[in-house]
């Protein structure tokens, strides 16, 4: 969906002289209240691996070594992970030690997960997992008996950047789990210097740091070697300004920081430099506003996920229009950058490719993925009894990095977007199948109908009939 905000920026000075940035470099770099850009919510994550829905998602990692997504569940204690194209099909679980389960960091093929205290028989530590899913090692925090780690950030060459409870600042371990020293972020309060909490952790593609403090409603920037640049933020509970900022996400593509704002249920952007620029979502339930969200991160299409807690759900949140690459110099106003009408966006399913063979004689262009398991016996079943039940269903195996041989159940294929849509619909509300629509030609997106007609398996098949796609505005709920 289309988000629509009127955006108050600051201006420069302000900004700098009530605690914005501090490098005196970017003092001369003209900024302009700009509009949020074109965006919208292209996905929907409510599943877990096992169909069964997803409860109060916490946390988001993209593992770029093998495409994948990875959400943190602590209710069920496991991080579900997804395919590139948000097809929920593998666990992490407490079958691998997880139990009090935190957020996640991949680096160079390996799964960092926080991992808190768990009664007398577990101690805090972070686990350490390789593309197979096995542990690989454990650090503990024998000099912090209490600290329970909740975020970590990994650099390049192992060092690791852990936030938790009960330590202030950032707790910095090599690459074998030694403790280094500690970074503490500071701030005068009234007069006094107070150590900063810190809730949240993310590095920049050319090793920059990025501490969050909810208390402080600020964001501390390091360069790679541990030095102070500058911070940003002010707290407060009006756009421009952090009442609980949670989590954070950079995108040096774009040069925009993303962070999360749990109290105002918002997604607040800045510039690379920390100037506020727009917000997105707000207090909701339909796509495109949120409810308490948790975390926020890119994926390798440059799409922002945010998990949308007290909704029980991750939005895939995609830019129309807006290039990865930020073409903005110093000097340049921002006001270009974006369109300024805003204009409510119809439901659009967006249909991603996938590469498979058709069954001999077939003809169609779209598929139903119903499941995604490295199980063949568990594939046969599943697709005999969708055959049996007169759904045209078939196997193919396919190779997943790091993940081995695992083999795709499908249904169709179906010679218009509408049959597959309907044909998923029903395979999720009467089978409990996670089946999303896939295409064999070139992505596409589907204006989805009012009232979906739910056809017999027999039906979508020999029928392809269209209905009028209606326009669906989000209104937004009141607090």
């Amino acid at each position: 969906m289309y988000f629509r905000r009127t955006l108050l920026v600051p201006a420069l000075f302000m900004f700098a002289l009530y605690g914005g940035v501090f490098d005196p470099s970017w003092g001369e770099e003209a900024y302009a209240a700009i509009q949020a850009p074109k965006t919208r919510a292209v996905k929907i994550i409510d599943r877990d691996e096992s169909n069964q829905p997803l409860r109060f998602p916490s946390g988001l990692t993209y593992d770029s070594a093998s495409d994948e997504i990875l959400i943190t569940c602590p209710q069920k204690n496991k991080l579900t992970i997804t395919t590139s194209d948000y097809f929920p099909y593998i666990a992490l679980g407490s079958g691998r030690g997880l139990r009090s389960v935190g957020k996640s960091f991949t680096r160079n093929g390996l799964i960092y997960v926080c991992i808190g205290h768990g009664g007398p028989d577990q101690r805090a530590h972070i686990a350490v997992f390789d593309g197979a899913l096995l542990p690989v090692e454990q650090f503990y925090f024998p000099d912090f008996p209490d600290f329970s780690p909740t975020d970590l950030a990994v650099s390049e060459n192992g060092r690791m950047y852990v936030v938790g409870a009960g330590v202030p600042g950032v707790l910095v371990l090599d690459s074998k789990g030694q403790y280094l020293h500690t970074l503490s972020p500071r701030e005068e309060v009234q007069g006094k210097t107070e150590e900063a909490l810190i809730q949240a952790v993310d590095i920049g593609s050319d090793g920059r740091l990025y501490f969050v403090s909810e208390g402080k409603g600020r964001v501390y920037v390091y360069d790679a070697a541990e030095d102070f640049l500058f911070k940003f933020g002010e707290k407060g509970g009006e756009p421009g300004k952090l009442s609980r900022p949670r989590a954070i996400a950079v995108d040096d593509a774009r040069r925009r920081i993303f962070l999360v704002d749990y109290q105002r249920h918002t997604v607040p952007v800045f510039s690379i430099d920390g100037q506020y620029l727009y917000e997105l979502g707000g207090l909701g339930t339909s796509r495109g506003w949120f409810h308490y969200p948790m975390d926020v991160e890119l994926d390798g299409q440059g799409r922002l996920l945010v998990a949308d807690a007290f909704n029980h759900r991750v939005q895939v949140i995609e830019f129309i229009g807006q290039p990865r690459q930020d073409p903005t110099a110093a000097g340049e106003s921002l006001a270009a950058e974006f369109a300024l009408e805003q204009a409510p966006a119809p439901r659009i399913l967006t249909i991603d490719s996938i590469e498979t063979s058709l069954p001999e004689g077939e003809v169609g262009e779209f598929l139903v993925l119903v499941l995604l398991s490295p199980d063949r016996e568990a594939a046969e079943v599943v697709a005999g009894d969708l055959r049996r039940k007169e759904f045209p269903a078939f196997i193919r195996s396919v190779e997943r990095t790091r993940r081995g041989t695992w083999h795709q159940v499908f249904t169709g294929p179906y010679k218009t977007p509408l049959q597959a849509y309907n044909t998923a619909e029903q395979l999720r509300t009467e089978e409990g199948l996670p089946a999303i629509v896939k295409t064999l030609g070139e992505r596409t997106e589907f204006r989805l109908p009012s009232q979906p007609a739910t056809p017999s398996p027999g039906e979508a098949m020999k029928t392809g009939k269209t209905e009028t796609p209606d326009s669906q505005p989000q209104e937004k709920m009141q607090h």
